[in-house]
């Protein structure tokens, strides 16, 4: 029987006039851990009954916190939560994790311990440190397998749980390994109306995907060594490819290097334990993940099956009662469900599922495909149609001609020779079909009012590779053109190519990419949005010739474990290679060298079987290999190579090849990577035999050298390099020549500009990009000069290293310049500090925000940038960010528009959804020295509530503060002077005020103020005290030191200090230090009156190391005593 324990305070008051926690139960955390003696064994226990039990020790570690207990012959052990109190009705249910040992773990009734093997230790730690505040339930095996009565007796001690120990009905989590797993399958299937999530570990059978929908609604998160041969990868991927197309509610991870031992694996992952928290079995799950949909489509939403009915609600309001378990959703809203078991109805979904519409697809930009093409027609290349085109990767395509509502094509592109208007709309992923483009016009170039004809089309210049055209246009024409098209031929009188376009006024063209020594005939038109003007005259013009014929000798490497390859190859087997042999045979001074110390060829090269590739296959059968492979080698991470001795200033080709077929590497041999002035490719390696990684027009230094660097993509294990070939260019090109940039230190929050100049020996124009550049660094050009704008955010540090400036001119030569930005933090004195916090959807915001996607939040870093002890912390499960924040367009709000823009949102608005209608939040990990300000912003724009977003309202302390939400980019609430409590912690609330539906939290600044720093300045005065009396002040005591005795001194925890103050001081100061310096203990007191005083303090959570440390009293009237303690156990 499946218990609701929110009914149980309806029911068994009236029946037996007490509460359940009240109730006798057997199960108590205060049981006593019995260990089984066979010379006195347990008397047989009442079959049907809960009986406390025994264990035989089987672990190395205590497991006396699992108490030990039998139910109808099965023994199990059972950990309570860390909170749990028996007896006393604190409203509080805990969730329940049952897990399923594997067949190593069986054992018999009286060892009730072997269970406990894997995990136990781990997750009653988890229990202990409230991690998970829930129950842990381990049921021994006898035989090692799992049936279905141990999943009936199972069921019967959760209800147990639930009914008589504030077990959480809604909250049961499945977890097994191995044989266990299957148990956390089969209990599913057996019991999928109990179930809020289940994990199995290494357990799958193809037959479970036969019983998909039993469980798809059910989280199921699913663990696979990849390694295993039992389950194998092949048989869980089989499954679970079947559980996605059904839309479930799963995910697979997979260890590739596990064999059949994932679970540690799996319980380390950072999700697990937050996986479980999550789960409830009354939360609705949507297949497919799908929580937003278009008009006129639909979602099917549901949970676990064999509930005997299900009330679904919409908004708040009964929309079904049914015996499915699903629910076809056709409008947005916030559904939640509730399902009636044999003891009556279960609560609502405490997690509602909130269904919107998907945004609208921006409407897209319609051009021609080629990107060259005329859309007046027809035109004079002989075109009589246009083809239209979008971008491709939509869903949906929809093409109209204007005034129509025929649908014309459905694809990315419409050609078509009918003049008019047409249009075209789109649904993008995840978007639902969007506005109609702008209209793109198909001209009839024989339509009125077109452009007048030009005048003195002539040739302007022609270069060895170019050809420039300028003519005039009628001063006198009606309508004005919009383009001039030009029109190339290869020979008088067409055919025609057209080869550009101009814009209004724009009367000069450059054609460029031609042949040396060639004849090009070219025409223009002008047209406009109505027709075309007439056509040109033709003209002719010829490129110059080239410059003199540079050598056509080549150098060809292959890099060898075993073959050897005839002219004219150079076969490569060690770093360093001389007098290379050119293509013609001749011995050279070009060399090739290798700076690393590292070295090893191959033999797993692919080939072709018939000298096909790329280059022979006794070149691409063998490599040079570097990298490393976990088993077999640790080589060099990158290879750094250098050719010299070609000729200075001259331009090379440089080609590589890399192929491999070698087994070890998984999933393959992947890619190598190339880099050559700052400028890097990749080949991807696997059985290649006809690709290159080709760079042209590489320039040599002033020496002759080429330099490379050989590297290995990120996720990458072995990089290859089989062959490279050099083939020569043209010379008498200079590279330009950088000023090298020293290393620069900045603090974070200043800036800094660094000039960046170069020269070039032959007044080429000189280009400049970056490598390696910071987020914070920006490339500047602007009045003919460039320069480095850096300019660290607060909260930035370290050291950003190989940051290069390459300038480069139009030959693609080029020089380097190499360096480093350290970015520190800005020393602070005085113990003060500023937080923000961003709560987002999906925006992120920079340095120094902190940005927040979920409720809670630790570890928060300071305007500093370093990691504090501050963290927030919301009461509520509710958690809704929104997009709708109004922002200023250029930053000068309150905060950064980033922050502006996006928000938590709560309360309720009617059709849209329905949310937590106060949040009560908790800022933790706070100072009890130190006196803060927090200020909040709410700031929307949304235009759903009605007539527009009210106000939020913010509670300190018992104070309240209103916002008016509406547009406010301006105005924030802040309470000053604020302290933390006893816990560290501050509370406040938000909410909303009568007459408003949303609350909204944009940001949250919290600004610390160390009270230390009130503090005078005063001499520390040491006093030379026996380690072992107690510490009192002599009548010679210098002037303004405090008399003082302190005791017990030896110490343990607690500390008197019994002192005489001359003055009354508004703040005092109490402080413990150890000897390096470090303070351990701090403790402000105030209004601290004249005369004698006990002071009382515990540093039990504060000081753990026995030692000497250095007690010091200082007062904000100046007064101050030092004394030694020593620290005992």
């Amino acid at each position: 029987m499946s218990i609701n324990f929110k009914y149980i305070h309806l029911l068994v008051p009236i029946m037996l006039g007490l509460h359940v926690v009240n109730a006798q139960s057997a199960l108590n955390p205060n049981d006593p851990v019995i260990t089984y003696n066979s010379a006195a064994p347990p008397a047989t226990p009442q079959y049907n009954k809960i009986t406390k039990w025994v264990r035989t020790v089987t672990m190395a570690y205590n497991t006396d916190s699992y108490k030990c207990y039998i139910y109808k012959n099965m023994a199990f052990r059972l950990k309570f939560p860390k909170t749990y109190v028996p007896g006393i009705n604190d409203g509080k249910k805990y969730p329940i994790f049952l897990f399923f040992a594997g067949v190593g773990e069986k054992g018999t009734i009286y060892n009730n311990e072997k269970q406990l093997t894997w995990g136990g230790q781990l997750w009653a730690s988890r229990v202990d440190n409230g991690q998970f505040d829930g129950y842990l339930l381990y049921p021994q095996s006898q035989g090692g397998y799992w049936g279905p009565n141990d999943y009936d007796n199972l069921k019967e001690v959760v209800d147990s749980i639930v009914s008589s120990c504030k077990g959480d009905p809604d909250r049961l989590v499945l977890n097994g390994l191995s044989g266990g797993g299957w148990g956390t399958w089969e209990f599913t299937f057996r019991y999928p109306q109990l179930v809020a999530a289940f994990l199995p570990m290494s357990a799958m059978t193809l037959a479970y995907g036969d019983s998909i929908n039993i469980f798809k609604y059910t989280p199921l998160w699913l663990f696979q060594g990849g390694l295993d041969g039992s389950p194998a990868p092949y048989t869980t991927n089989q499954v679970a490819a079947r559980i996605v197309a059904a839309g479930g509610n799963f995910k697979l991870t997979t260890y590739p290097k596990d064999g059949h031992n994932t679970w540690t694996d799996a319980w380390n992952e950072p999700d697990f334990t937050p996986f479980m928290l999550r789960a409830n079995r009354l939360n609705p799950y949507p297949l497919f993940h799908a929580t937003t949909f278009c008009p006129g489509q639909s979602i099917t939403i549901g949970i676990a099956p064999r509930f005997q009915q299900y009330e679904w609600q919409k908004n708040g309001v009964t929309i079904s009662i049914t015996t499915a378990d699903s629910l076809v959703v056709t409008s947005p809203g916030s559904y939640r469900v509730r399902g009636k078991l044999p003891n009556g109805w279960t609560g609502w979904s405490p997690t509602p599922l909130v269904i919107s519409y998907k945004p609208s697809s921006p409407a897209p930009i319609v051009t021609t495909s080629p990107a060259l093409a005329s859309n007046v027609l027809p035109a004079p290349d002989g075109s009589t149609t246009v083809t239209m085109q979008v971008p491709t990767g939509m869903i949906q395509y929809e093409w109209r001609r204007a005034g129509s509502n025929t649908v014309l094509s459905s694809t990315n592109t419409y050609t078509t020779s009918v003049a008019g208007g047409y249009l075209a709309r789109v649904t993008a992923p995840n978007y639902c079909i969007g506005a109609y483009s702008d209209t793109f016009k198909v001209i009839n170039a024989t339509g009125l009012n077109g452009p007048a004809a030009i005048s003195n089309l002539t040739v302007s210049s022609v270069t060895s590779t170019s050809i420039s055209l300028s003519w005039t246009k009628s001063s006198t024409q009606v309508y004005s053109e919009k383009y001039f098209e030009i029109y190339r031929g290869t020979q008088t009188g067409g055919p025609y190519t057209l080869v550009g376009k101009t814009g209004t006024n724009v009367l000069t063209f450059t054609n460029s990419g031609l042949i040396g020594n060639t004849s090009y005939f070219y025409k223009v038109r002008p047209v406009n949005d109505y027709a075309a003007g007439p056509v040109s005259a033709e003209v002719r013009g010829t490129t110059a010739p080239y410059g003199p014929a540079v050598s056509t000798s080549k150098w060809f490497m292959n890099f060898m474990l075993n073959n050897h390859v005839s002219a004219p190859w150079n076969n490569i087997s060690g770093a360093t290679t001389t007098n290379l042999k050119d293509s013609a045979g001749h011995a050279t001074n070009v060399s090739l060298t290798f700076s690393d110390t590292w070295w090893a060829a191959g033999t797993e090269g692919p080939v072709t079987g018939n000298n096909s590739g790329i280059y022979p296959d006794s070149v691409m059968a063998e490599y040079l290999y570097f990298g490393s492979l976990s088993g077999f080698f640790t080589g060099a991470p990158a290879m750094h190579g250098r050719i010299s001795g070609l000729e200075a200033y001259k331009t090379y080709t440089v080609k590589f090849y890399s192929g491999s077929k070698w087994w070890a590497p998984q999933p393959d041999n992947g890619s190598t990577q190339y880099t050559i002035n700052g400028i890097t490719q990749s080949l991807y390696v696997q059985n290649n035999t006809s690709h290159l990684a080709i760079f042209q027009n590489v320039a040599t230094d002033a020496t002759g050298q080429i330099n490379f660097t050989l590297s290995i993509p990120s996720g990458g294990q072995v990089g290859y390099l089989n062959a490279m070939e050099v083939d020569p260019g043209s010379s008498g090109n200079h590279p330009p020549v950088i000023t090298d940039i020293s290393n620069q230190t900045l603090n974070a929050g200043t800036t800094l500009s660094i000039p960046v100049t170069a020269i070039d020996p032959d007044g080429d124009p000189i280009t400049y990009s970056t490598v390696n550049l910071p987020s914070f660094v920006t490339l500047v050009q602007s009045g003919g000069k460039t320069s480095l704008s850096v300019a660290p955010p607060a909260g930035t540090s370290g050291t950003f290293s190989n940051i290069r400036v390459i300038a480069r001119d139009s030959h693609n030569a080029a020089d380097t310049t190499t360096f480093s930005i350290t970015v520190n933090i800005p020393a602070t004195s005085n113990g003060s500090y500023k937080l923000f916090l961003n709560f987002k959807l999906n925006n992120t915001a920079p340095a120094p925000w902190n940005n927040l996607s979920t409720g809670t939040a630790s570890g928060l870093k300071n305007d500093q940038g370093q990691t504090t002890t501050v963290g927030l912390r919301f009461d509520e499960s509710w958690w809704a960010a929104g997009i709708e924040g109004a922002v200023t367009g250029n930053n000068s709000g309150v905060y950064p528009d980033v922050v502006l823009a996006e928000y938590l949102y709560f309360g309720a608005l009617p059709g849209f959804f329905t949310g937590a209608p106060v949040m009560h939040g908790h800022l933790t990990g706070l100072s009890s020295n130190t006196t803060y300000t927090i200020k909040f912003l709410s700031d929307s724009k949304w235009w759903a509530p009605q007539p527009d977003n009210g106000s939020t309202q913010f509670t300190i302390n018992g104070i309240s503060k209103t916002l008016k939400a509406q547009n406010n980019t301006s105005t924030t609430a802040d309470f000053t002077n604020l302290t933390a409590n006893a816990n560290g912690e501050i509370a406040f609330t938000l909410s909303i005020p009568t007459g408003s539906q949303v609350g909204y939290l944009n940001a949250m600044e919290i600004d610390a103020v160390s009270n230390v720093q009130t503090l005078q300045q005063t001499t520390v005065m040491a006093a030379n005290i026996p380690d072992h009396s107690p510490a009192l002040t002599s009548d010679n005591n210098p002037a303004g030191s405090i008399q003082t005795a302190i005791y017990p001194n030896p110490f343990t925890d607690n500390l008197i200090i019994d002192m005489t103050l001359l003055h009354s001081a508004p703040v005092m100061a109490i402080e413990i230090s150890d000897l390096n310096g470090k303070r351990v203990y701090t403790e402000i007191r105030r209004d601290v009156p004249a005369g004698k005083n006990l002071v009382r303090i515990n540093t039990y959570n504060s000081i753990s190391i026995p030692g000497i440390y250095l007690l010091k009293i200082t007062t904000s009237t100046g007064e101050t005593r030092s004394v030694k303690l020593v620290k005992v156990n």
